[in-house]
């Protein structure tokens, strides 16, 4: 114990010096937060009992409530091959210009396109 008495007398020194430096408001701040901060009534335990209450009529509501089912799947419509959506010379001639153009081949796939 004696290897810690000059480092608790250096200490104890150090706090007296820098308590005695703290201005009057400053100390009085610092009382009420440690008033606060040791008080036996926590805010943080308040709120229990009304979140515990929220949580237990959310579960209830859903347990309840009627679910819907989902919405069944409809298969995608067969493309048109019959040419009933071409409508006009220009679109015709649209088509048959994308059908001619010149596609670059995929060298990645050994020149396939």
């Amino acid at each position: 114990m004696s290897d810690f008495e000059p480092i608790e007398r250096r200490a104890r020194e150090l706090f007296e010096r820098a308590s005695q430096q703290v201005e009057p408001a400053t100390a009085n701040r610092l009382r009420q937060s440690r008033r606060q901060a040791l008080s036996s009534s926590p805010r943080k335990w308040r709120l229990l009992p009304a979140a515990a209450t929220a949580a237990i009529v959310a579960i209830a509501l859903a347990w309840w409530l009627p679910r819907q089912g989902f919405a069944p799947v409809v298969d995608a419509p067969e493309a048109v091959t019959d040419g009933t959506l071409i409508d006009s010379e220009e679109d015709n001639e649209i088509y048959a210009w994308l059908g001619d153009a010149p596609v670059a081949p995929d060298e990645a796939k050994g020149g396939a396109l």
